[in-house]
C-alpha cells in the first residue's frame, strides 16, 4: 500500500515545483530500495540452489538430508525476503527527511533546503514564503540525482 502525501495548498510556483521534487526523489528512493531488495533476493535463490545441488550430487545424501537442506534453502530465501524486501516497504522518510539528505549532499547548505521544506509543510499558503531560501532549495534539489542519495552498501532504513 502506497501512501500518498499531498503537498500543502502553495500558491508560490517555486515552491510547489520544490516540493514535487522532493516528492518524486523520495518515491524514486522508495522503488530503488524495492527493487534492491528483489534483487537481493533473487541473487540469494541464484546463489544457494547451485551450491546445495552440487553438494547434492556429489554427496549422494539420503532424503531425510535432502529435505533438511531443501527447509534451510527455504528458510534462508525467507530470512533474506523478510529483511530485504521489509526494510524497503517500511521505509518512508518525510519530505523534510529526503531535503536533509540532499542538504548534507550540498556543500554549504546549512540547512537551508530542510528548513524551506518544514516551512512549506508547515506553513502551507497561510503565510508569507522566503522566497530566497525556496530559490536555494529549489536550484540545489534540481542538481542531485537519485542515485546520489543512496550510498553502497548495507541498506539501513
Amino acid at each position: 500500500m502506497q501512501v500518498v502525501v499531498r503537498s500543502p495548498r502553495v500558491d508560490n510556483e517555486g515552491a510547489m515545483i520544490l516540493l514535487d521534487r522532493l516528492n518524486e526523489i523520495r518515491s524514486s528512493i522508495r522503488r530503488i530500495l524495492l527493487l534492491r531488495g528483489i534483487a537481493m533476493v533473487g541473487v540469494s535463490i541464484l546463489v544457494t540452489l547451485p551450491v546445495l545441488i552440487l553438494i547434492d550430487w556429489f554427496l549422494r545424501m539420503s532424503m531425510p538430508v535432502r529435505t533438511l537442506l531443501l527447509i534451510s534453502l527455504l528458510a534462508s530465501i525467507i530470512w533474506v525476503a523478510v529483511t530485504q524486501l521489509i526494510s524497503g516497504l517500511r521505509f518512508n522518510p518525510s519530505r523534510t527527511d529526503v531535503a536533509h539528505r540532499i542538504g548534507r549532499l550540498v556543500p554549504g547548505d546549512d540547512g537551508r533546503i530542510a528548513s524551506a521544506t518544514q516551512f512549506l509543510d508547515q506553513a502551507g499558503s497561510d503565510g508569507p514564503v522566503p522566497e530566497s531560501c525556496i530559490e536555494h532549495a529549489e536550484q540545489a534539489v534540481d542538481s542531485i540525482t537519485e542515485h546520489g542519495l543512496l550510498r553502497t552498501g548495507t541498506t539501513r532504513v
